[in-house]
């Protein structure tokens, strides 16, 4: 099982390539194409589920309601398929808000590279800890001088396209985990 599930997610990798190589070359023309643009908002939501922080929060509020599943229900066991089925929805939201949700370009030309880890893909607007997120603007650096957000359709971030300076490269790196 988990040979297969990362077999999946090396194919989604691979899959997603073109959309971060136009990235590199600061071309964002792929966010008006569906297919493209569904792809980059599932790979996201995915990288953003397999967090351990998302996978705890998760567990943790699933624990304090019932399940309505009975007694032998475990969320924590079955939480790789709930990553999986909730990724689908929330790329699905993602692409069809994307003519109001932009996604913006920063551009790192300071002597702080973004930085990156095993799971990139943080939302900005993330809740405390020890409770569920309600808004989303996802940050993914694409390279020490590149970066994507996916901007929050009710609420901006304060990042605008184009350069970043020292302060919000840096701010941007203490998010990733």
């Amino acid at each position: 099982i988990i040979t297969a599930e990362e077999e999946f997610h090396a194919r989604l990798e691979s899959d997603i390539k073109p959309v971060f190589d136009a990235i590199r070359c600061k071309d964002l023309s792929f966010y008006d194409d569906a297919e493209l643009c569904g792809q980059f908002a599932h790979f996201l939501s995915l990288q953003n589920l397999r967090t351990k922080g998302v996978r705890e929060r998760f567990l943790a509020a699933e624990r304090e309601r019932p399940s309505g599943f009975g007694d032998g229900f475990s969320a924590e066991r079955c939480w790789n398929i709930i990553a999986h089925c909730a990724a689908v929805n929330a790329g699905g939201s993602l692409l069809l808000e994307r003519q109001k949700r932009p996604v913006i370009l920063l551009e790192n030309e300071t002597g702080t590279p973004f930085i990156t880890g095993d799971q990139p893909a943080v939302n900005l607007l993330g809740a405390s800890p020890g409770e569920m997120p309600r808004l989303l603007a996802f940050y993914y650096p694409v390279s020490p001088q590149l970066a994507v957000i996916l901007v929050e359709v009710q609420e901006r971030t304060g990042f605008r396209p184009g350069q970043v300076s020292v302060e919000q490269v840096e701010i941007l790196n203490g998010k990733i985990q």
